[in-house]
């Protein structure tokens, strides 16, 4: 494809550009451009290089596609020194002229830094309404219809000379066949493209991946913060009582001196992980308590030193993962919330039975520890997910845990619906979503991860003119962020540096009226609704549990107000209504905005992303999400969630433009 208009002009000497400028602009509406249109050999799209004396109004415009229209009407106002609104016809007649910045700027700053409204003659009137007329003919044709459905006429797209050098023909053949395009990328970080299309003043396309890794760190450092904060003091000082009430009932009860040991003893392993330090439970389980000390350090499944049951218990399962590597308290926590939520107490073992008869009364009879387990309960339950079992407030249950393990809805339907077979065109949790979106009795308000759920379950719901390959992509971005929603993000070693910022040849520090640059949000109301959601859910629960601190509560309120103001322009964009210029303004910087936001979250004192270290460098994981073992082989499914750069043609006031944003990869793969 062939597009462009050019034009030339010989050099014209930097120290008589003033006077040139004066005499160019007294001429203004009796000579012009002579416009050509010409194919550059090199270049999927042709940028003119310079401009000659005078506009041929009656040239024939019918046969010029939509973004030479653009130019042309854009160079009537900037021939007179107009400053242009939007931010790459700006930049455009900047750089391919030597006297539109000069003779725009000094007008300008003349007029009280307000753009002159030019004074056109009749002929240039004219001319600029055929031109109007020719783009409301053209924009008949913004869409066509392919094998794929309804797809965008990339003849029309109103920018494509802003990306010059950018796009190559097997990118614009992707676009013509899906409206969209996405590319390998290496950056670290999605929002890294989006602070590269700032300083190039190209288009933001807003994707529900950049939000969903902004959650995703956000959900980490929401859940270090509280953890840190106020459960690892809760669950210390709930061992600590029950510890030292069990020790206290073992002196005074004569039947059921060797339960309260038993109680004292099974205490003590989550209190001296907790807080590093031995306690005494008397000669006779003293040894054991320090052999299962031994075990959960070793992290190598046996049988338990303090437990009845004679199975191996899974003491590989205690490794810290995730944010769970970032600090030693974090660490010990891990382990003391995983053996207590694997460690469980039988009713059908008269010993464990008795235990628990004992413990029942020591939480009836303090009205202190039965408030801090039962906040502690509803913490976790929400933060990590509903119960899979009974705690100690249902003694009567058959099986008890202190802290029940957390009931997953995903492995029991993966347990009935997993092949283990790698496929592109579905990703292996798509079973996942599609049960949650059938299930009537599910209630995205119980936990965390429920709520996020329903949010990946809308980014698959069908949306206007969506065609099969978008809904690929979808599905591809909602498998990656259920990878990072399961295991968190991985530790991985050191990972090279990368430049933050492009190089920019036009940014100008001073006070003419900014530049607006156009955005897009991903047209998915339902999905931006239920994140919005997802974060109001998140702030009243930890509220209502007292686990928000005040840092924690200007980082939820920022990442709210972010979500918002890309719900109402998606909103906006569904019922074509123009939003307001500070909406632009704010997509046009959001990958600063999300930089910030993240670096405050994971490394305050940390001032540029590229000098942060560990897991949240990047967004790339690979874990192993799935295992299975029959007829004696064992077979795990690994998922791999990594950065891709996206273009987009999208409609903006019934132009067509081509916009670029961030995407998850993913992929699957067997060991």
């Amino acid at each position: 494809m062939q597009v462009g208009i050019k034009i030339n002009i010989a050099p014209v000497n930097s120290v008589l550009l003033p006077l040139i400028c004066l005499l160019y602009f007294a001429s203004c509406g009796q000579k012009g451009v002579q416009t050509t249109v010409e194919a550059e050999k090199d270049s999927i799209v042709d940028v003119p290089k310079s401009i000659i004396e005078e506009i041929d109004f009656q040239q024939d415009i019918r046969q010029l596609n939509m973004q030479e229209l653009r130019l042309l009407h854009s160079f009537i106002d900037a021939r007179h020194g107009s400053l242009l609104e939007e931010s790459d016809l700006r930049d455009y007649w900047r750089k391919q002229t030597v006297w539109y910045d000069t003779l725009s700027r000094s007008l300008t700053i003349k007029n009280g830094n307000q753009s002159i409204v030019p004074p056109l003659s009749k002929t240039e009137r004219q001319f600029a309404e055929w031109i109007e007329d020719m783009i409301m003919v053209q924009r008949q044709s913004n869409y066509l219809v392919s094998p794929n459905g309804r797809v965008p006429n990339v003849m029309n797209i109103a920018n494509l000379f802003h990306y010059s050098g950018m796009i190559d023909q097997p990118l614009m053949d992707e676009l013509a066949m899906n409206g969209f395009a996405v590319i390998p990328d290496t950056l670290p970080q999605l929002f890294q493209i989006y602070q590269q299309n700032d300083t190039l003043d190209l288009p933001n396309f807003v994707t529900s991946d950049l939000f969903l890794q902004l959650s995703h760190l956000y959900t980490s450092y929401m859940l270090q913060t509280v953890e840190e904060g106020q459960l690892i003091p809760l669950l210390t000082d709930i061992c600590r009582l029950l510890y030292r009430a069990s020790l206290t009932q073992a002196d005074k009860e004569k039947k059921n001196v060797d339960a309260a040991l038993r109680n004292a003893a099974f205490f003590a392993v989550p209190y001296s992980l907790l807080t590093n330090q031995s306690v005494k439970v008397g000669e006779e389980y003293q040894t054991k308590v320090e052999e299962e000390l031994a075990y959960i350090a070793q992290q190598t499944d046996h049988v338990s030193a303090l437990l009845p049951s004679k199975t191996l218990f899974p003491y590989s399962a205690l490794q810290p993962t995730g944010h769970y590597t970032r600090s030693a308290d974090l660490r010990r926590f891990y382990k003391a919330l995983k053996w207590l939520q694997t460690a469980p107490f039988c009713q059908n073992n008269p010993t464990q039975h008795q235990q628990m008869q004992l413990l029942t009364v020591l939480l009836q009879s303090d009205k202190r520890l039965s408030a801090s387990y039962r906040r502690f309960l509803q913490a976790t339950s929400f933060l990590y997910g509903q119960p899979a079992a009974a705690s100690l407030a249902d003694a009567k249950a058959d099986t008890v845990y202190v802290i029940p393990p957390p009931f997953s809805f995903d492995e029991e339907i993966l347990n009935h619906t997993a092949n283990l077979s790698p496929n592109s065109q579905r990703p292996f949790p798509e079973d996942i979503f599609a049960a949650y979106g059938s299930q009537t009795v599910f209630n995205p308000d119980n936990s965390l991860h429920n709520k996020w759920m329903e949010c990946l379950t809308a980014l698959l719901s069908p949306t206007p003119d969506e065609n099969k390959t978008w809904r690929q992509k979808n599905s591809a971005t909602a498998a990656a962020s259920w990878v990072k929603l399961k295991h968190d993000m991985l530790v991985y070693g050191e990972k090279p540096e990368y430049a933050e910022f492009a190089d920019s040849t036009h940014m100008v520090n001073d006070s003419l009226p900014p530049a607006l640059t156009l955005g897009y949000a991903e047209p998915n109301v339902l999905f931006w609704q239920k994140l919005l959601e997802w974060m109001q859910l998140t702030e009243s629960r930890l509220l209502q549990y007292q686990l928000m601190t005040s840092a924690l509560q200007e980082r939820t309120a920022q990442l709210k107000r972010y979500i918002a103001i890309v719900r109402n322009l998606a909103e906006k964009q569904a019922w074509h209504e123009q939003p307001d210029k500070d909406v632009y303004r704010f997509v046009s910087h959001i990958g600063d905005s999300i930089a910030q936001l993240s670096l405050l979250m994971i490394q305050p004192s940390v001032e540029r992303w590229q000098w942060t270290k560990g897991s949240d460098h990047g967004v790339s994981v690979e874990e192993a999400v799935f295992e299975r073992k029959n007829n004696g082989k064992h077979h795990i499914m690994y998922s791999a969630v990594g950065a891709q750069r996206i273009y987009m043609v999208v409609e903006i006031n019934e132009r067509l433009y081509l916009t670029r944003g961030g995407v998850f990869s993913y992929q699957e793969f067997i060991r």
